[in-house]
C-alpha cells in the first residue's frame, strides 16, 4: 500500500463508454482561458497522429484528462495538454497523474518527457 497522502490514481484510455463523462469535466471558471476543453483536445489529438491522450482516474472516478505529443525533431515526448477538474482540484491529482504519466512512458519505452 502506498502513501496515504498520495491520491491512487490511474491513466484510462478515453472509450466510447466515459467519453461522455471526460467531456463534461471541466476546470474552474476563472481557469477556462488556461486550458482547452477536453472535447477540443480529443479533436486535436484526433488530427494530430503524434499525440496520445487518457483520461486521469482516481478509483472509477473521472477527474481529468491528459496529453502528450511526440515531438520527432527533438525526438521527445511532451505534455501537450493536462486538467484536472475543478471541483478535484487541492487533492494532489494533478502530482500523481503526472507520476503515472512517467510511469506509463517508461512501460511504453519513451526515452523521456518533457513539458511544453
Amino acid at each position: 500500500m502506498g502513501d496515504p497522502c498520495v491520491p491512487d490514481v490511474m491513466l484510462r484510455s478515453v472509450t466510447k463508454e466515459n467519453v461522455a463523462e471526460v467531456l463534461r469535466l471541466r476546470v474552474h471558471a476563472r481557469q477556462e482561458h488556461l486550458v482547452a476543453p477536453n472535447a477540443v483536445s480529443i479533436a486535436e489529438a484526433y488530427f494530430e497522429p503524434a499525440a496520445w491522450f487518457q483520461a486521469i482516474y482516481a478509483g472509477d472516478e473521472p477527474v481529468g484528462f491528459i496529453m502528450v505529443a511526440h515531438d520527432a525533431e527533438e525526438g521527445t515526448d511532451y505534455l501537450w495538454r493536462m486538467m484536472v477538474a475543478g471541483d478535484a482540484q487541492g487533492r494532489g491529482y494533478g502530482g500523481a497523474a503526472l507520476r503515472a504519466l512517467i510511469d506509463y512512458t517508461r512501460r511504453i519505452a519513451l526515452i523521456s518527457i518533457r513539458s511544453h
